[in-house]
């Protein structure tokens, strides 16, 4: 099951986005009583098998698969170049360069768009400037049906512009954008498409009851050339423009032209998908109108809301969905919210009425659906109107910002605007629900700042340990990203076994404290609970040995040496999640850089909290071959500037798992947590329900 969450749609064919399917049924000359087996028989059709006799095909309106010379794939990925990547997919073929993007179809053969490229511009006195682009960095991931490629772009006034491509069956992508000062910025989507001679500009009325541009379409003399749709970036939209340029066409499309606070962080649509178990409709039936009994719960994949009856029997249906938006960081500003749903072929609106959405004191009918819970519903949010209706095509509602429940679930009942007036035949519609292919989807955008920032960074071990001076290496590197992040030394409490110390060349001690297991507990439960507030990022820093079961070693006697049996030279999970549970905060990123280190996550674990180690609980942390730092925090730390946590971890993960199996022979596994399930995860981000908000989302400077 393929489910797009993304915002930004670029589209190379002519057949619509309706994934349509007819089921085909073959004659079989003996009864299918064996093996069953699947296959693409064109780009279109997939046919089912039993005992090697075709039974029956799934036959698509547009293209599901692509040839790749041999057999048909989901999409073909190239790795050109350390900044240039090739995709094709079954409706879109992509060549992305650090200089931008050029599109092609699906072969590769017919170029759409010379030139697609994200830029900010800064709005000045003296007009707008187009801001120069002074790095870039690139990171993939392939999946079985999909592959992400993820570009970073570090302006030269230090703000940062994410793009991540996601294609699969078409070519999607959504934008993360991070502020470098108090300014007035714009996003612009700039796309030259040289064969087009003639363009469509469509408009969608779903922003504040007006019809919304929300889509441009170039074309050819003779056929269809390229779609651009931005249809769930509504909010941020402000304008496209459309012109002639030698023989073709260019597009600048706008997005979120407005003041920022330095700081500022920007995320176009993060999307919900909806939970299966607590999804449903409720039926109301009867004699009489209106019903008032006959009530039932049904939990189908597709559920129908409207009403339906003559005289002597009547019925009413209602829709719910549920969402759970606990995850949404609880500093963040929630600046629009669409609820999504698609129709199905059955449209039984023979009187049209309008699909009123209602919410309420959130959550509005809690953790199950029962027949009790009509009528739960008591804040209208907006309708949809029947007569628009069309089949298998997304449908939206828009919903206030201060329905969405940041602490559970948020949820919803659907109604007809006709309930009330007793029908006369059929007149309703039915709509996909959770468990089919196309589950209800709760859209949001948001932003947040952080008042301030705070870190503790703690070097442990004893000052004659092997390899201690490679921790203080790592712990000193961190101190100085720190600065370069905009934290300062008086935001900054360091402790180390070596004081004093230097950590940054300006000939001045940068060591607050001796790293004792007092001192490490009373920079967290005293300075930093005396410092942070409800809207600050704390950062917590320790590196050096660890012990399978949790253990992360302190030189507390100031000996030179460790001593493992000596519960004051060792802190254990529990106590660090204790000493952190005194202080206030927004959210929390805590990277433990020791060996077993994964073994603190379960006790760590919260929400609003990000934790991070440098390897899961049964396997060592290894030193980087060439430097004998530590491989991850090596990567890692330097990584988080200019790049979100989730990015900065994807990255020091593929290094770990590209040098330690082949320099060492093992694995090291690294892993992140920021969803407070106490599952840390590895591999690229987003995984497992990590990644999906704060990860991916949150930097440090």
């Amino acid at each position: 099951m393929k489910k797009s969450i993304n915002l930004i749609s670029i589209i190379v064919i002519l057949l619509s986005l309706i994934n349509g399917q007819i089921v085909v049924t073959l004659a079989q000359s003996t009864q299918a009583t064996g093996k069953i087996e699947s296959a693409w028989i064109s780009p279109n059709v997939l046919t089912t098998y039993t005992d090697g006799i075709p039974t029956n095909s799934l036959i698509y309106s547009t293209q599901q698969v692509i040839w790749d010379g041999s057999k048909y794939v989901e999409y073909i990925f190239r790795s050109i170049s350390d900044n240039q990547f090739s995709v094709q997919c079954p409706r879109v073929g992509v060549l992305l360069t650090s200089s931008g993007i050029r599109i092609f179809n699906a072969n590769m053969t017919k170029e759409a768009a010379t030139q697609a490229i994200w830029e900010l511009w800064k709005i000045e006195k003296d007009g707008p400037t187009k801001l120069d682009v002074k790095s870039h960095t690139f990171t993939y991931e392939t999946f079985s049906d999909s592959v992400r490629v993820v570009e970073s772009q570090l302006m030269m006034d230090g703000s940062v512009l994410g793009i991540t491509y996601d294609f699969a069956n078409i070519a999607k992508c959504s934008i993360n954008f991070r502020a470098a000062e108090k300014a007035t910025y714009r996003i612009v989507w700039h796309v030259e498409a040289p064969r087009a001679t003639n363009h469509e500009i469509k408009g969608l009325a779903t922003k504040e009851d007006k019809v919304v541009d929300c889509s441009v379409n170039f074309f050819t003399e003779s056929q269809f050339l390229l779609q651009l749709g931005w249809e769930d970036a509504l909010y941020y939209f402000s304008s496209v423009t459309v012109e002639q340029y030698d023989s073709g066409r260019k597009a600048d499309i706008i997005f979120a032209e407005r003041e920022f606070n330095a700081g500022e962080a920007l995320s176009f649509d993060p999307t919900f998908y909806s939970e299966a178990s607590i999804d449903g409709g409720i039926t109301r039936q009867g004699q009489t109108y209106p019903p008032t009994s006959g009530s039932a719960v049904t939990t189908y994949t597709t559920e129908e809301v409207g009403q339906m009856g003559s005289t002597g029997y009547y019925y009413i249906n209602r829709i719910y969905v549920s969402f759970d938006t606990s995850l949404i960081p609880d500093g963040a500003t929630v600046t629009s919210a669409n609820l999504y749903m698609k129709t199905t072929s059955t449209d039984g609106s023979v009187t049209d009425f309008y699909v009123k959405v209602y919410g309420g004191t959130q959550p509005i009918y809690g953790s199950s659906l029962e027949t009790g819970d009509w009528g739960c519903g008591t804040s209208y949010q907006s309708q949809w109107y029947t007569s628009n209706w069309q089949a298998n095509t997304w449908i939206s509602w828009s919903i206030s910002t201060s329905q969405v429940n940041k602490q559970g679930r948020t949820q919803f009942e659907l109604k007809s605007s006709r309930e009330g007036t007793a029908p006369t035949g059929s007149e309703y519609i039915s709509l996909y629900m959770a468990d089919s292919d196309y589950d209800p989807y709760l859209s949001l955008s948001y932003t947040f700042i952080f008042t301030n920032r705070w870190a503790v960074i703690v070097c442990g071990g004893g000052r004659l340990e092997n390899q201690q001076e490679d921790f203080e290496n790592e712990i000193d590197e961190t101190y100085r990203t720190l600065l370069s992040l905009g934290f300062t030394s008086t935001s900054i409490y360091y402790l180390n076994v070596i004081t004093p110390r230097d950590a940054n060349g300006d000939g001045i001690n940068d060591v607050d404290a001796y790293a004792s297991k007092t001192n490490v507990q009373s920079a967290i439960t005293s300075w930093l609970k005396s410092k942070s507030g409800s809207n600050d990022l704390c950062f917590i820093y320790l590196v050096n040995h660890g012990m399978d079961g949790g253990y992360f070693f302190l030189d507390s006697n100031n000996n030179g040496y460790i001593n493992i049996t000596d519960p004051n030279e060792y802190i254990r999970p529990n106590e660090l999640d204790s000493w952190l549970d005194q202080v206030t905060y927004n959210v929390l990123f805590c990277t433990i850089e020791a060996c077993f280190s994964g073994d603190f996550i379960p006790n760590l674990s919260q929400t609003n909290r990000i934790i991070v180690t440098s390897c899961d609980g049964d396997h060592p942390a290894y030193p980087d071959p060439g430097t004998d730092w530590p491989a991850f925090s090596h990567t890692f730390i330097p990584q988080l500037i200019g790049h979100t946590v989730g990015n900065a971890f994807n990255t020091a993960y593929t290094h770990v798992e590209t040098v330690v199996p082949s320099y060492y022979g093992d694995h090291q596994y690294p892993l992140l947590d920021d969803n407070g399930d106490g599952v840390g995860h590895r591999g690229s981000l987003p995984n497992g329900n990590d990644g999906t908000w704060y990860a991916l989302i949150i930097q440090l400077g």
